[in-house]
């Protein structure tokens, strides 16, 4: 289906390197920068942007459907793309902002990745969670025809970036753009100021946000800009929470999120109880509670809080492990998935032999199994068992308050996106 939809994707089928490893960033990177030189204007680049990323996400999903990558290396390439796709379209996203209104004098502008962007773990459907950041002298206008104060001004070119992103054009859509995460919501500004994004987090942030934040880091614009917010938020992670509040607060956000998406199925990777959604909890749950004294906590993605928790004493190593197997595992398997027409919705019973044996091959792939490809209810049970572990492990850490709402979520917590 993927290929009748999109017939130039035998083109990137035909690259001689479509079936070698993985390129790395700084390959993507290299490539990238010579195709861009035959784009004669914004459309050109626009559709060019598109055919590249469309042809080298198809590969990563192909790689792992046939096991020639594991989950991990297919999220850091993806995740790769979808930084390239941004820092090569922001620059062309200000040159339409300066031809009509100038530059803003010192000012200055950053894009902050969430969600899967900003943890390095993209998967191939995600959308991109996006925050707006700028700094401008107070008082500041921009020097063209039609000037414009800086919150105009930058909000005017964030907007721009997401369009260019996420229009559907002959060539394709790059992404779904949300940008729901910044300060205040969807009622805030477009583009936050550095100042009030600083006071926003030391001071009115909740505690889900703060959730959020835990995986936010810069990934496109002005270098001195993203080094302030990078320590912005390390210094927001940094800052000691009460426990019992925190506790509270991210199992109610756990089940406000399970009441609304979750299911019995244990294939609902993401949803599901001990699926995704737990573990990226417990792991934000743990840098919250601990990142003030164990510095190495704040980091992104959510492997690699876990392995860190583990390596310091904070989980003990039969636990953390069986943590670690149970990541790998759902990230492998909803690589696969997410290639499927299935998602969320797969019934083993009904699923064709071809994607059985897909899900066994890439669980091999990832955790070193050695499980026959026809021994899928191994695989299955695999599953279930590490999900099963992984809510028992995250109600030891965030217990419900007494025996009768264990298992329910009081639903009181407010969001606008999931914090994962």
């Amino acid at each position: 289906q993927v290929l009748a939809s999109n017939v130039a994707l035998f083109d990137a089928m035909l690259a001689p390197d479509f079936f070698e490893p993985l390129p790395d960033e700084a390959a993507l990177e290299s490539e990238l920068t010579r195709l861009k030189r035959d784009a004669v204007h914004l459309e050109a680049l626009l559709d060019l942007c598109r055919r590249w990323a469309l042809g080298r996400r198809f590969q990563a999903g192909l790689h792992v459907l046939l096991g020639f990558a594991d989950a991990t290396s297919a999220s850091r390439a993806l995740t790769s793309i979808a930084e390239l796709v941004l820092r090569t379209l922001l620059p062309e996203a200000e040159r339409w902002l300066e031809a009509q209104h100038g530059r803003v004098p010192g000012g200055a502008f950053c894009v902050i990745g969430m969600g899967k962007l900003g943890s390095r773990e993209l998967t191939l459907g995600s959308d991109l969670d996006l925050v707006f950041v700028y700094d401008a002298p107070p008082e500041a206008v921009s020097d063209g025809e039609k000037p414009l104060p800086p919150q105009t001004y930058y909000a005017r070119l964030g907007q721009r970036l997401v369009s260019a992103i996420s229009a559907q054009t002959a060539e394709g859509r790059l992404y779904e753009i949300d940008t729901r995460l910044r300060p205040s919501g969807s009622v805030g500004p477009v583009a936050a100021s550095l100042d009030n994004f600083t006071r926003y987090h030391e001071s009115t942030a909740q505690i889900w946000e703060r959730q959020s934040l835990t995986r936010a880091r810069p990934v496109a614009g002005e270098p001195v800009l993203a080094e302030k917010l990078a320590a912005i938020i390390d210094e927001a992670l940094a800052r000691p929470s009460d426990a019992e509040t925190l506790r509270t607060e991210v199992r109610t956000m756990r089940f406000r999120i399970f009441k609304e998406h979750g299911s019995d199925n244990p294939w609902n990777i993401k949803h599901c109880r001990g699926g995704l959604v737990e573990l990226e909890f417990m792991a934000q749950f743990l840098v919250l509670l601990h990142g003030a004294e164990e510095p190495r906590l704040r980091t992104t993605d959510t492997r690699s809080v876990l392995a860190t928790a583990i390596e310091i004493g904070m989980l003990d190593e039969p636990r953390g492990h069986r943590l670690l197997q149970a990541i790998d595992l759902l990230h492998a398997l909803q690589a696969v998935l997410r290639l499927s027409t299935t998602g969320r919705d797969f019934d083993p019973t009904k699923a064709p032999r071809g994607l059985k044996d897909a899900l066994v091959l890439a669980a091999n792939r990832q955790l070193n199994l050695g499980v026959p490809v026809t021994h899928f209810d191994a695989i299955q049970g695999l599953l279930v068992e590490s999900e099963t572990l992984t809510a028992h492990y995250f109600d030891e850490l965030c217990p419900p308050p007494d025996e009768s709402n264990a298992g329910a979520g009081s639903g009181e917590a407010a969001n606008e996106k999931e914090t994962s």
